[in-house]
């Protein structure tokens, strides 16, 4: 991804996100006649039927509640946890397909949706190799993500700026806006600001006054992971020139 020209991707995403799905045969939108599940399909997901379209399921994300990743069960896995591999699997079915209905679903009236689409992007790369096999281009959603660091919900915005973190340096047109969340109300979205700031270090150099205002923040998180992406942000940009006496130069 880092090879890939930000206004470029930028403005390929807010065409993914505006017209739709990119293959004509498929649908934009979700389908007219499904309501939501069943409590057969909530006892067992794998009989969720087929031909769902990718908003659908991106809808049916808020089945799988506010809550993070689950730790791990100790009685096998929930239904909950089965319909999220459902869900998870039949999304990824889509492939580029279900970009523009996931980009869709981060600004979706219900916040549990939201809130599980920065998961699913953040998650589904990491925990299914199919995403990498299939091609999928999990970047198509930045921009979406950029403008869900202005959610109403916290949450929302502190998962929104994980995301981005995950993305490295190829999604540093987000910059500017993780340099406003450092001044977020709540503590979660100012501690995953410094994180993604820190994962973004060699081209983040203009959030050091930023990061270094955040030094004084109340919360003693903030302050240690602000330190943290000082500290990488600074070594990243610190160019060493040796010489043939053995000698050596830093400059930033």
């Amino acid at each position: 991804m880092r090879g890939i020209p930000h206004t470029l991707v930028l403005i390929s995403g807010l065409a993914t996100l505006l017209l739709g799905c990119s293959s004509p045969g498929l649908p934009r939108v979700r389908s007219t006649y499904w309501n939501g599940l069943t409590d057969e399909v909530r006892r067992e997901p794998e009989t969720l039927p087929r031909g769902l379209f990718p908003d659908d399921l991106v809808a049916l994300l808020a089945e799988l509640g506010p809550e993070g990743l689950p730790s791990m069960a100790r009685n096998g896995i929930p239904d909950r946890e089965r319909l999220r591999l459902v869900l998870y699997k039949r999304l990824i079915d889509f492939g580029n397909d279900a970009m523009p209905a996931l980009s869709r679903g981060l600004s979706h009236a219900d916040f549990r949706v939201r809130r599980n689409v920065c998961l699913y992007l953040h998650a589904a790369p990491w925990f299914y190799p199919e995403v990498k096999h299939r091609g999928i281009n999990i970047y198509l959603a930045l921009p979406a993500l950029v403008l869900a660091l202005e959610d109403s919900d916290a949450t929302v915005r502190a998962w929104a700026a994980d995301t981005i973190g995950s993305f490295g340096t190829g999604a540093s047109v987000a910059i500017p806006s993780l340099i406003r969340l450092l001044e977020d109300k709540d503590e979660g979205p100012r501690n995953n600001a410094c994180n993604a700031l820190r994962s973004m270090a060699p081209v983040a150099k203009e959030a050091l006054p930023a990061l270094r205002r955040a030094l004084s923040d109340p919360m003693p998180n903030v302050r240690g992971l602000a330190r943290a992406a000082i500290k990488e942000i600074e070594k990243a940009s610190t160019v060493t020139y040796f010489f043939c006496d053995g000698s050596c130069v830093r400059v930033n």
